[in-house]
């Protein structure tokens, strides 16, 4: 994988966590969100459900995929799921958890991303947006 181009690596994280989702919510990069400083037309109103991932790079413990090949995940990616409900954030959440655990993903250079192992998720909040919460993963 080309650690340099993370490009590819959110296109696949984003398409495979928008696939679960279908048309209740939708992916972004957390710069891409509308309505948000920084994000995608920050004038207008953020959608009411959605899903933001961020990565960086990491240092951690090697696992093994099941083809018997032994990766080290060097990234860690943030999940954060926004909602109207604490119901509607655990929805964006499992659907999440279907798109990533244990899965990898094809990239356009012929390598893939993943699998991603769950490491960490933050309890269900109230914001001034309505409801948040994360995950956190990491994958090679």
């Amino acid at each position: 994988m080309n650690h340099l181009d993370e490009e590819p690596i959110a296109t696949a994280i984003k398409a495979a966590i928008q696939t679960e989702l279908d048309d209740k919510a939708t992916a972004y990069d957390v710069d891409e969100v509308p309505g948000t400083v920084g994000g995608n037309a920050p004038s207008s109103t953020p959608p009411d459900q959605h899903v933001e991932i961020e990565f960086a790079r990491v240092d951690a413990e090697p696992s093994r995929r099941a083809s018997g090949d032994v990766s080290i995940p060097d990234r860690e990616l943030t999940t954060r799921y926004h909602a109207g409900s604490s119901t509607s954030v655990r929805e964006l959440r499992r659907r999440t958890g279907i798109a990533l655990e244990g899965r990898a993903y094809d990239l356009p250079d012929g390598d893939t991303v993943g699998p991603f192992r769950f490491v960490l998720g933050e309890p269900v909040q109230p914001d001034d947006t309505g409801w948040v919460a994360a995950d956190h993963w990491v994958f090679a």
